[in-house]
């Protein structure tokens, strides 16, 4: 039996040349774990459901209110800060909401308008655009996840939180 013995050294203990190796070596790091799922639970607090996303060629996301979008516009403006896209969205869909409302003369004692079909109409292509543009949200923020994860400062973070050693050619032991 031979005994070898490795020097180990911590990332901030390599060379620089060493350590621009270590990130890309390891720039998918951070990835492999479902670094969405965050981004998924924010999504369920306020009503929607993502189902899938592609934030590459696709550039898509799929999912569903699961709530009237009138509830998930209220949920919004409880949960997210005053200067978030979502938050200024939801206002924007509740001031478009009631100027419909409005518009008609409904009043929600009898549940009677000028012309209710159309009222109902109207905020139903307004629900479809407000759940359209909610979902786009998602997905500049899912994009903006992706993009910090496999940033350099992310990665660093990783390699330092988890202790990682490496040879002192940047090999990951």
């Amino acid at each position: 039996m031979k005994q070898i013995t490795i020097n180990a050294y911590l990332f901030d203990e390599l060379s620089d040349k060493v350590k621009e190796k270590v990130l890309q070596r390891l720039a998918d790091i951070n990835p492999f774990f479902d670094w969405w799922d965050f981004t998924y639970e924010d999504a369920k607090t306020i009503g929607l459901s993502i189902t899938g996303f592609d934030i590459d060629r696709g550039n898509s996301i799929d999912g569903f209110f699961d709530n009237d979008a009138y509830d998930v516009a209220l949920a919004i403006v409880a949960e997210h800060g005053a200067t978030s896209n979502t938050y200024e969205r939801a206002q924007e869909y509740l001031t478009d909401r009631q100027d419909i409302m409005d518009k008609y003369h409904y009043n929600p004692e009898t549940d009677e308008s000028d012309n209710y079909m159309q009222m109902n109409s109207d905020i139903d292509d307004l629900n479809d655009d407000f759940e359209q543009v909610i979902k786009e949200c998602y997905l500049f923020m899912l994009k903006r996840e992706y993009k910090y994860q496999t940033s350099e400062q992310a990665i660093i973070e990783t390699i330092e939180a988890n202790e990682c050693l490496f040879t002192e050619d940047g090999k990951l032991i």
